[in-house]
């Protein structure tokens, strides 16, 4: 005679060791595995990057005198190139990523926007680490793209309405 809690459990146990569940236990610790590794691919970027503040203590003083300057307007800061400016299509395509390289990572401090979505200028809070001549090449850069770069030297912001004037292009 058989037992039939014997059978009851021998039945259940090879269910449980049925190659499409073995198959799905196997699947669930591999991705486990991968989640604890950091996504995949054995690299993880736990202790290797930081957060840094969007803003300098200086530029934080200079986007809030910036926006009382402009209330009718909204500003963004640090607004990747790329987001602002494409490289023409031409018959080269190297040329073509080349000519996007130039300025695809470059950062523009502030960006000055109306109502209607239309950037009124970009603004460039100058400090020890720009130099003239880089300056010169981004504003060229940004002027070809139809861009107008307004450039206060930080220390030597004026007064509100001296932003006011130079960003909207007012004579004052």
């Amino acid at each position: 005679m058989s037992d039939p809690v014997a059978g009851a459990v021998g039945g259940s146990l090879s269910a449980l060791l049925s190659p499409p569940l073995i198959a799905l236990f196997l699947g669930l610790a591999i991705i486990a595995v991968l989640l604890r590794r950091g996504g995949g691919g054995g690299f993880s970027f736990r202790g290797k990057v930081k957060a840094k503040p969007l803003l300098t203590a200086t530029e934080r003083r200079f986007l809030y005198q910036l926006e009382d300057a402009v209330p009718e307007c909204r500003v963004y800061v640090q607004v990747s190139m790329g987001a602002l400016m494409r490289a023409v299509k031409g018959s080269d395509q190297r040329e073509l990523m080349s000519v996007r390289n130039r300025f695809s990572s470059k950062i523009v401090d502030f960006v000055v926007e109306d109502h209607e979505g239309v950037v009124v200028a970009l603004v460039e809070l100058d400090d020890l680490s720009h130099h003239a001549g880089r300056d010169a090449q981004r504003d060229s850069m940004t002027a070809a793209a139809g861009y107008r770069t307004v450039r206060f030297r930080a220390g030597r912001v004026p007064a509100v309405a001296g932003i006011r004037a130079d960003v909207l292009n007012l004579s004052v």
